[in-house]
């Protein structure tokens, strides 16, 4: 009599093991569904932001976006300005990003 009894709660502990499984398999379907949401809408934004300092971006390639955004990433001044902001974000200082960069770039002014 016992070991039916101790075979039933086996039986039923397995089934809420496997439905927590199964709820777990689902749960990380739906963080990753989110996140790669989440990315989508942020490369967009970036998009529609880079997009609006462009003059007219219907009359550029890609490859002269790139060339553009890889002269300017490779100012002292730029790679500067997006260390500050990330410091700035990660380490929980109190300046506001928008502060960060405002100062002169003469330094870039003697770059080739």
């Amino acid at each position: 009599m016992k070991e039916s009894k101790i075979e039933e709660k086996l039986k039923r502990t397995e089934a809420r093991l496997n439905k927590a499984a199964e709820e777990k398999k689902a749960l990380k379907a739906k963080m990753k569904q989110l996140e790669e949401q989440a990315e989508s809408e942020r490369l967009v934004s970036r998009g529609i932001i880079l997009e609006s300092f462009l003059k007219q971006p219907l009359a550029l390639t890609n490859d002269d976006v790139a060339h553009l955004l890889d002269l300017l990433f490779r100012s002292r001044f730029t790679q500067r300005t997006l260390s500050e902001m990330i410091e700035a974000r990660t380490s929980g200082k109190s300046t506001p990003v928008e502060m960060v960069g405002t100062e002169e770039f003469s330094e870039d002014a003697n770059e080739p």
